[in-house]
C-alpha cells in the first residue's frame, strides 16, 4: 500500500506515474497484475509509479490497453467518453464481482498470450529442423 513516499523518503510520485498507479489502483490491479498484463518485470511498474523511470512509447500503448483507456486518456488522466459513461455505472456493479471477473479475463489474456509464444517458439524449432533436414538431404545426394 503506498504510504505517501518513496522508499528513498522522498515525495510521493505526481505526473505519468501516479496516473498510472490510480488508474490501476481504480481497476483493481496490483503491480504484478499490470506486469504480467504487458508482460514486464514489477520492478519496472514500480520505477514508473515512482516517477524515477518514464516508459516508452510502446510500453505507454501496452499500459493504456491494459488499463483500459488510451494514450492520450494515460497521458490527462481522462478517459474516453465510453469509458466515463460505463464507469457512471460501475456503483452499481458488486466491486467484489467485478475485481473476480476483471481478473478471470486478465488470466485469459495471459494464458491466450502464453500459448501464442509456445506455437511461436515451435514455429521456430520446426524452422530449425526443416533447415537442417534439407541440409542432410543435400548432402546424401
Amino acid at each position: 500500500m503506498w504510504d505517501g513516499k518513496d522508499r528513498r523518503g522522498g515525495e510521493p510520485p505526481t505526473g505519468l506515474g501516479q496516473k498510472i498507479r490510480d488508474l490501476r489502483m481504480k481497476r483493481g490491479m496490483l503491480g504484478r497484475d499490470l506486469a504480467r498484463a504487458i508482460e514486464e518485470d514489477p520492478s519496472t511498474i514500480s520505477r514508473w509509479e515512482s516517477g524515477r523511470v518514464t516508459p516508452n512509447a510502446r510500453s505507454l500503448a501496452a499500459i493504456a490497453l491494459a488499463l483500459g483507456t488510451t494514450v492520450e486518456g494515460l497521458m490527462d488522466g481522462s478517459m474516453p467518453p465510453r469509458e466515463a459513461e460505463m464507469e457512471a455505472r460501475l456503483p452499481a456493479v458488486d466491486p467484489g464481482a467485478f475485481s473476480l471477473l476483471q481478473r478471470v479475463v486478465e488470466n485469459q489474456v495471459f494464458e491466450v498470450s502464453q500459448a501464442r509464444k509456445e506455437l511461436l517458439d515451435m514455429r521456430g524449432r520446426l524452422e530449425k529442423l526443416e533447415q537442417r533436414a534439407g541440409a542432410r538431404f543435400r548432402r546424401t545426394s
